[in-house]
């Protein structure tokens, strides 16, 4: 299995898998926060470690801290 990214309500691992009906979805075992559920594991998994606001600001601080080099020559 892939790795998952800790639980973004509450910060804690460990996470699991499991099958609800016909879907996968990713659980977080400490607060119960449900990802979205899909076809299979991997994909419930992506799912829950695609988090498009931390990627933007993760992109926009390398902007940043790219800007502020060439600042500081």
């Amino acid at each position: 299995m892939t790795d998952m990214k800790p639980c973004p309500a509450c910060g804690n691992a460990p996470l699991a898998v499991v099958q609800v009906i016909i879907l996968d979805q990713s659980v977080c075992c400490s607060c119960g926060l449900r990802g979205p559920g899909r076809e299979t594991e991997t994909d419930a998994v992506t799912a829950w470690n695609t988090r498009p606001i931390e990627d933007r600001l993760a992109a926009e601080r390398g902007r940043l801290v790219e800007a502020l080099k060439l600042f500081l020559r």
